[in-house]
């Protein structure tokens, strides 16, 4: 999981976006002129359980990579340092 999350990290970063989610158990995604994943997803964030963790287990609060399944999302948020 954690090198299909880098890969849509780097793939994000390389189109200059700065929001994408990862669903359907390993889809990638973003989009132009999205800067703010908050606004764009809050009334999903606290659903754990449409999204799996490390070998596809539920995703917990504090786990910090999650891929969400056929009706969840998981989202991350480019943060430049």
């Amino acid at each position: 999981m954690e090198a299909f999350v880098n890969r849509c990290t780097n793939e994000t970063v390389t189109r200059n976006y700065k929001v994408f989610g990862m669903s359907f158990y390993g889809e990638c995604f973003s989009k132009a002129g999205v800067g703010n994943a908050l606004a764009l997803f809050t009334k999903n964030l606290k659903d754990f359980s449409r999204c799996v963790s490390k070998d596809y287990q539920p995703c917990e609060a504090g786990d910090d990579r999650c891929i969400g399944k056929n009706a969840g999302v998981g989202l991350y948020q480019i943060v430049e340092k």
